[in-house]
């Protein structure tokens, strides 16, 4: 339960449902196993890059996004 509650779920849902089927057809008797070792998916550098750049951009008010100031 750990793992699945920890896993960031990018599939989201239909994800989610895929790895319950799964388990539930490959185990056996009352203990439900995962059939294959969930992991986080990994970061392309692209998506580390974008990542790094939306925390570092500033963000701005209202006020200053009305007027077209920075």
């Amino acid at each position: 339960m750990e793992v699945l509650k920890n896993y960031s779920w990018p599939g989201n849902v239909r994800e989610l449902i895929n790895v319950i089927e799964r388990a539930v057809i490959v185990s056996v008797g009352p203990e439900l196993r995962l059939a294959e070792k969930i992991e986080a998916p990994s970061i392309s550098p692209i998506q580390e890059k974008v990542y790094m750049v939306t925390e570092t951009r500033e963000t701005k008010g209202l006020e200053q996004v009305e007027r077209g100031t920075s």
